[in-house]
């Protein structure tokens, strides 16, 4: 660059810091960018604030991390690369939440498992539920309701390698993929419903029964769509407070109005 006889502007270079920060980070909270960075937390407020709203920074609504938009950055993002539908979603998942009281999760398929991407449930009303969203969690593809619903509505070749995949793997929670017939019919039925239910003997845990853990939770989920399946959004609550037929009754609908707009938003891209 040509040497100019001026003198920088300090506060956008404290703005630039603190994005190739985010970008360096991938992920950070106001207290993880103040101990990177020195700028106090609210200047760095400030900062995120100007930034947010210029399409440059977003905030996850699971844990309030901060984020580097990836509407920036499509051209050189990964392919597997899925938090621009984190992104995307997550004043739609709000607006769920703010009808439901419960969290909902956001969820895409990572390998043979389905990653929660997103989480309301530092939004959500009734707060004993409780998740932090891009933990080491993985959700059971067969007994999962996010992972019913996504293999119900994926690509059948893709949903063929993953049974396949699921197969070979002799861990416990996977045993449903050696038994193709009873998957079969867990996987119509998801479709005939038009939303998937955990199955009645998963509690949470990957491997374990209900008899061994229970979290004392059950889900609704759908699948979000792009043809076929690119991801999932639910509904979930504690089996205690409700039953699943009035949970269905009440937040069927509004679930599947808010994949209709995240679908809609995934086209707009």
């Amino acid at each position: 660059m040509r040497s100019y006889q001026v003198d920088p502007i300090a506060s956008l270079g404290r703005g630039l810091q603190v994005i190739t920060t985010l970008h360096r980070l991938g992920a950070a909270t106001l207290h993880e960018l103040f101990l990177a960075t020195g700028i106090p937390k609210a200047s760095l407020t400030r900062i995120l604030v100007t930034a947010n709203q210029h399409g440059m920074v977003w905030q996850r609504l699971g844990d309030g991390a901060f984020l580097p938009s990836r509407s920036l950055e499509r051209y050189h993002a990964s392919p597997d690369d899925a938090s621009w539908l984190g992104e995307m979603a997550g004043p739609t998942l709000e607006r769920l939440t703010a009808q439901t009281g419960w969290p909902s999760v956001l969820c895409v398929l990572r390998a043979t498992w389905m990653e929660m991407l997103d989480t309301t449930s530092r939004r959500a009303l009734v707060d004993d539920v409780h998740f932090r969203a891009h933990t080491t969690y993985r959700a059971n593809l067969l007994r999962s309701a996010s992972g019913q619903a996504f293999l119900a509505h994926c690509a059948p070749d893709l949903r063929q390698d993953l049974v396949g995949r699921l197969a070979a793997d002799e861990r416990p929670g996977n045993a449903l993929a050696r038994d193709p017939d009873k998957l079969a019919a867990a996987l119509r039925a998801c479709r005939a419903r038009g939303y998937a239910l955990r199955l009645t003997d998963h509690g949470g845990d990957y491997d374990r029964s209900r008899a061994e853990f229970d979290d004392g939770r059950q889900s609704i989920a759908v699948p979000i769509r792009a043809g076929y399946a690119i991801a999932t959004v639910n509904v979930t609550w504690r089996r205690s407070a409700m039953s699943t037929a009035r949970a269905v009754s009440r937040y069927l609908e509004p679930l599947r109005h808010t994949a209709m707009e995240i679908e809609e938003l995934v086209e707009r891209r």
